[in-house]
């Protein structure tokens, strides 16, 4: 029931010329600028486009030395901070820049760095604090599907398999198409012996992504369960071919359903 993180990093609209509004923000800000800044803040946009993190973060921390009030300075130096995978500080300036300038919120988003934290806690298998970092994501923007998926896995690894319903099925309330989201409410309905409930999302799912191994999995799981064995075994048999490192996996899934 994992999904690969999708992520776009926030550089477009503050130091690239990606759209008419980032460059819009990026050029009605620096005409406002006092001789100074306009310099530092152009210094700034190159280290970034050639890729100079240190150097952007260096840039933009004078710049904000010297006008700690300007929303530029932060986002700016947050996106370099978002390169460098620091993602704390970038989450800091992040905040400040949109309290500075709430009209950010359309090109940057705070709750960004946090997701990767918490992707990152998950990898490391500290669940709890991967939970209160991306609940504090969807707090600031409860139309993330992402999250709210990524909060849907840890209940299910925390074996709560209602709130693992609950938080799937925002996601997909958002996004119904989601693949990743179907297949662990899927997981989760199956967990909890809701079959028909799960083979509905877990057809879904694999109707979206057929290349995805994991609902093949679930899915045999939940024809084991049923004693569907010729069913259990074709549905394995596909997601081991999809990811041989399932090999192990399969027996468990397989359930009451003899070897052959």
């Amino acid at each position: 029931m994992r999904n690969t993180l999708r992520f776009i990093l926030a550089i477009c609209g503050l130091a690239l010329t990606c759209g008419a509004e980032s460059q819009y923000y990026v050029q009605k800000s620096a005409k406002k600028l006092p001789e100074p800044l306009r310099k530092l803040n152009s210094s700034g946009i190159k280290a970034l486009g050639k890729e100079r993190y240190e150097e952007a973060v260096g840039i933009y921390s004078k710049f904000i030395q010297r006008a700690p009030k300007l929303a530029l300075g932060y986002a700016n130096r947050g996106t370099a901070y978002m390169h460098l995978r620091r993602f704390e500080p970038a989450y800091s300036d992040y905040e400040k820049a949109v309290d500075l300038d709430p009209s950010l919120r359309k090109m940057i988003d705070p709750s960004e760095p946090l997701l990767r934290l918490g992707m990152g806690k998950i990898e490391r298998g500290d669940l709890d604090g991967a939970e209160s970092l991306l609940s504090t994501a969807t707090a600031k923007d409860p139309g993330n599907a992402f999250a709210w998926n990524e909060l849907a896995f840890i209940s299910a690894q925390k074996r709560d398999y209602a709130r693992c319903l609950e938080r799937a099925s925002k996601a997909l309330a958002i996004r119904p198409d989601y693949a990743e989201a179907l297949s662990n409410r899927g997981g989760c309905y199956s967990a909890g012996s809701y079959f028909q409930k799960a083979l509905r999302d877990l057809d879904m799912a694999i109707s979206i992504k057929p290349e995805k191994a994991e609902p093949y999995l679930t899915r045999g799981g939940v024809h084991a369960a049923q004693k569907r064995c010729a069913a259990a075994r074709a549905d394995i048999s596909k997601a081991v071919s999809l990811d041989p490192s399932l090999v192990g996996s399969a027996a468990l899934f397989l359930g009451g359903c003899p070897a052959q």
